[in-house]
Parts: structure tokens; sequence; C-alpha cells
């Protein structure tokens, strides 16, 4: 007789101290990583809407770590990150602070792996955003500028309320990504478990 036993899979799995840590680091990460660099993508994004000259370059500099392959990204946050040698711990040496060696460090690897990432991500969001502020009509700024509105006001009333909808497209997507993170740390665990 074939017995079914899928749900005391899961709970042995649910169970497993290594099946919490790996959640409990994907959830850090998360944190560390989604809203930064919605922020940092949308404040890109205010800088380069502008109509002058060479605001170009700027943002084909941001959006540049989109386009580039993830092993280049790797050797150069590697060249950043490196022990003792590296920019970070050689900046940290010169200002006489004690060199960190974030990537051998636990409490330091995963918010420098953040750093990266959101490096990575902020210039696809710079352009999802910068979208979306092209498409506002100036007769909206112009009417607000009229009624005495303050910025704060222009920028809460009028810039970001078209993002909403934007952003509701980028948390799905994001929620998409975690989902494949997640499988992939489930696979790796099984491997580890088996």
């Amino acid at each position: 007789m074939i017995s079914f036993q899928v749900f005391k899979n899961y709970t042995g799995f649910a169970k497993s101290a290594i099946f919490l840590k790996v959640m409990g680091n994907t959830l850090y990460f998360s944190l560390l990583t989604v809203i930064p660099s919605m922020v940092i993508g949308l404040g890109l994004a205010l800088i380069v809407n502008v109509k002058m000259k060479g605001v170009g370059f700027f943002r084909t500099a941001w959006f540049y770590p989109v386009v580039m392959p993830m092993i280049a990204i790797a050797s150069i946050w590697m060249f950043i990150y490196m022990a003792r040698t590296g920019m970070l711990d050689q900046f940290l040496f010169r200002i006489g602070l004690k060199p960190l060696d974030v990537l051998s460090n636990k409490g330091t690897v995963l918010p420098a792996m953040s750093v990266m990432y959101v490096w990575k991500e902020a210039g696809y969001l710079m352009i999802f955003f910068l979208s979306g502020l092209q498409n506002i009509s100036l007769d909206l700024y112009e009417a607000a500028a009229i009624d005495g509105a303050r910025p704060f006001t222009v920028f809460r009333r009028i810039t970001l309320v078209p993002f909403f909808k934007r952003i509701e497209y980028r948390r799905c997507r994001t929620t998409a990504w975690f989902s494949v993170f997640l499988k992939q740390s489930l696979r790796s665990i099984r491997h580890r478990l088996s």
C-alpha cells in the first residue's frame, strides 16, 4: 500500500532550523533591498527629469548597472569589499577606523550584498519612474503654482499619485522575484538535508 506523505514532508520541512534560517535571511534581504531601491530609483528619476544638456549621460550612467552581467557587478563589488586591500577597508583605514572585512563577517555580508543589489536595481526603477514622471501633464504643475501650492504638496499630490498603479506593478514583480528566490533557497536546503 502506498502512503501519501506530502503534508508530512512539508511540516517536517517547516520545522527545520535551516529552513527557518533561510526564510529569515530572505525576509531580511527583501527588507534591505525592496524599499531602498524604490526610493533611490524615484530620487534618481526626479533628478534626471529635467530638460538640459548632458542629462542623457546621467540617465545612461545610472541605468548602466542594470544591463551589466552579474559576473562583472560581482567583480566590481568584490574589489570594493575585499578584505584589507579593498576600497572600503582602505578608506576606513585612511580615516583612522578599523577595516570591516564585510564579506567574512556574518553580520555584514547580507547588508553588503543588499547594497550591491540596490545599486544594480535602482537604474531600472529610475527608468520605470521616469516614464511615469514624463506622462504627468505640465498643466497640473502650472495649476498648482497658480494656486500657491507648496513644493511638498505638489510632490505628494501630483507627482506620487500617478505612481501608485506603477508601484503596484513593481510590487507584483518583486513578489514574483521573491518566490523564485525562495524556490531556489528551498532547493538548496533540500539538497543539504538529503
